[in-house]
C-alpha cells in the first residue's frame, strides 16, 4: 500500500545523493567520484571506513530488493552516505526539501489517492468530503450507481430484478468511468488548496516524529493516514450550507427521478401529468445546479 507516495520519498532521496555526489566530485577537482571510490573514506580520526559498494548502487539507482534493501537504503547505509557526503544528519539525507510546495502538493494527490482506491473506510470519508467540490458531486453519484446499484435503491425494470443501466438516464457508463478519475483529481485539489497549511504542519509534524529511517515507511504512513489523515479529513467536513452537498441531494432526487419519464416511454405508458411535473423539476434542477458551479468556480479562485 501506498507504493507510489513511498515512490515519490525515493526519487527525491536518489536526486539529494546525487546531488551531493556531484558537489563532492566538484571538491575532488571535478573528477567523477566513481561507486568504488565513493564506497569508502577516511573519518576525521584517520580510520578508513568502508561500505558495500553494491549496495551504495543499488540505492542511487532506485533498486530495491526484497532481502536486501526492502525499504530502498537500511539504516546501516543510511549512516555510512550520511557521513561520506556530508550532511548534517541521517534526518536531513531523508527529508531535506520536503517541506517545498511542489512536494506537499505531490505528496497530498498521492496520498488520497491511493486512500480512495486502496482504504474503503477511508474512501467513504474521502467521498463525503469531496462531495464539497460540485464537478464531483454530479459525477460520484453516477460511478455509485454503475458500482453499486442498490445503494439508490435505482429503478428495476418493469417485472425484471435487473436495474436500469445509465443510459436511461441519458448517461453513458464509459462516459461516466472516464470522466470518474478526472473530476476525482479535481475535487482532490479543491480540498488542497483549503487544507494545504494544516496538512503540511501534519505532515511534517510526522516525519520529524516517526522517519528517523525508511524502515517500515509504508506501515509508518498506514498509521497517519488512519488517524492524523482521518481527523483533518473530518474537520474538512461539509457542512449544511455546502454548495456541493445541495448538488448531490438534487443529484439523488430530482435527477434521478428523471428515468420514470424514460421508462414510461419505454413501457410505453402514457405520459401524465406527475411525470411531467418530475420532468420540468428535472430541467428547473439542473439550470439550479449550473448556478451554483458558477458560484463555486468564482468562489474557487477566491481560496
Amino acid at each position: 500500500m501506498f507504493e507510489e507516495t513511498v515512490n515519490i520519498f525515493y526519487d527525491l532521496i536518489t536526486q539529494r545523493l546525487r546531488t551531493r555526489k556531484s558537489i563532492l566530485s566538484e571538491k575532488n577537482n571535478n573528477q567523477n567520484i566513481t561507486f568504488e571510490e565513493l564506497s569508502s573514506y577516511i573519518d576525521s580520526n584517520g580510520v578508513e571506513i568502508s561500505y558495500d559498494t553494491s549496495m551504495i548502487k543499488h540505492v542511487f539507482g532506485k533498486k530495491i530488493y526484497k532481502y536486501k534493501n526492502p525499504y530502498l537504503i537500511p539504516d546501516s547505509c543510511l549512516t555510512y552516505l550520511t557521513n561520506r557526503l556530508d550532511f548534517e544528519s541521517e534526518q536531513q539525507l531523508l527529508w531535506e526539501d520536503i517541506g517545498k510546495k511542489e512536494n506537499i502538493h505531490s505528496i497530498f494527490h498521492c496520498l488520497l489517492q491511493e486512500s480512495f482506491w486502496d482504504n474503503e473506510e477511508l474512501k467513504e470519508l474521502l467521498n463525503h468530503v469531496l462531495i464539497d467540490y460540485i464537478p464531483y458531486a454530479k459525477v460520484s453519484p453516477l460511478f455509485d450507481m454503475i458500482l453499486f446499484p442498490s445503494k439508490y435503491e435505482m429503478k428495476k425494470f418493469t417485472g425484471s430484478n435487473l436495474y436500469v443501466p445509465l443510459f436511461f438516464y441519458g448517461k453513458s457508463e464509459d462516459e461516466v468511468i472516464e470522466i470518474f478519475p478526472r473530476y476525482l483529481d479535481e475535487g482532490i485539489e479543491f480540498l488542497y488548496m483549503k487544507c494545504y497549511k494544516d496538512f503540511k504542519k501534519i505532515f511534517i509534524d510526522f516525519i520529524n516524529e516517526n522517519c528517523t529511517s525508511l524502515k517500515k515507511i509504508d506501515k509508518k504512513l498506514e498509521g497517519f493516514v488512519n488517524n492524523e489523515l482521518k481527523n483533518l479529513l473530518l474537520q474538512y467536513s461539509p457542512k449544511e450550507d455546502s454548495l456541493g452537498l445541495r448538488v448531490r441531494n438534487i443529484m439523488i432526487s430530482d435527477w434521478f427521478s428523471r428515468v420514470d419519464l424514460v421508462m414510461a416511454i419505454f413501457d410505453k405508458r402514457p405520459i401524465d401529468g406527475k411525470l411531467l411535473f418530475e420532468m420540468e423539476l428535472y430541467e428547473n434542477s439542473m439550470n439550479y445546479v449550473e448556478v451554483l458551479e458558477k458560484l463555486q468556480k468564482a468562489q474557487w479562485i477566491d481560496i
